[in-house]
């Protein structure tokens, strides 16, 4: 069994992008491509070229493919359930690893310990009107499905994946849930990932309508307080404070005299 799968989902990116995402996995150093494994999921397109990535003879390459198109949830659970890695890792097809150590210390710390997650910080890429600047994530993100190591086992407990009927806000459900479900979270306060502009992405495409469709964020919520409720519901109510603000409750009514 390896130690960490990757999973890199595609759909509309280019070669050169998904070559650069691939190549930043390749280009890591302190850790053993024999611990790896990596999986690119094609969601509803048709598999790749293999000489796109070349890869270290001990790295293990595969590609899986499907049509439709379902999004990017369907396409990590595809990837999850066609790997077998004790943690799981993804990694936008758009973006890439923030530089050759970042495996490293990602992994450092399931090398001494077990935990349900670890969770390291991003850097985002955004571009304003004197060009691109870098902003650094929070240290404890609980959105993100990536710059974070997912535990298998621990995942199959809790009984999560990814959701099918959400092609937007996926990672707002399955993130947040294996977040608020975990027992034992190692927060690494570095950055290991960089989530690049891309013009074309599904929350920035079409004039960021990804921002309008809050139908979409509240049922995506709705799943995981659901999920809330049934496993962990002594944080049903912070949850709840946490999305709607503070309840203010009526004043009881006055006794009569």
């Amino acid at each position: 069994m390896k130690k960490v799968s990757i999973i890199i989902p595609y759909h509309s990116e280019t070669y050169a992008q998904i070559r650069r995402a691939f190549a930043s996995v390749t280009m890591q150093v302190g850790v053993s491509f024999n611990d790896i494994e990596v999986l690119l999921v094609g969601d509803g397109v048709a598999p790749l070229p293999n000489a796109l990535f070349p890869s270290p003879k001990d790295l293990l390459v595969r590609q899986l493919n499907y049509e439709p198109s379902r999004g990017a949830g369907v396409a990590r659970q595809a990837g999850i359930d066609h790997t077998t890695g004790r943690y799981i890792m993804f990694i936008d097809a758009d973006d890439e690893l923030i530089d050759v150590f970042a495996l490293k210390h990602l992994m450092a710390p399931i090398s001494v310990q077990d935990y349900d997650l670890v969770v390291a910080r991003y850097t985002k890429q955004q571009r304003g009107r004197q060009g691109f600047n870098y902003v650094l994530s929070a240290k404890r993100d609980w959105k993100a499905a990536y710059g974070k190591l997912y535990q298998r086992d621990y995942l199959t407990r809790v009984g999560l994946r990814w959701h099918p009927d959400l092609r937007i806000f996926e990672d707002t459900y399955f993130v947040g849930s294996a977040c608020e479900l975990a027992q034992n979270i190692y927060y690494l306060d570095q950055s290991v990932y960089v989530w690049l502009w891309n013009p074309n992405s599904t929350v920035r495409k079409n004039g960021h309508s990804f921002d309008h469709q809050l139908h979409v964020w509240a049922r995506s919520n709705r799943y995981s307080l659901a999920v809330l409720r049934q496993k962990k519901a002594e944080r049903l109510a912070k949850r709840l404070l946490s999305l709607y603000g503070r309840f203010v409750l009526p004043p009881e009514p006055a006794h009569p005299c």
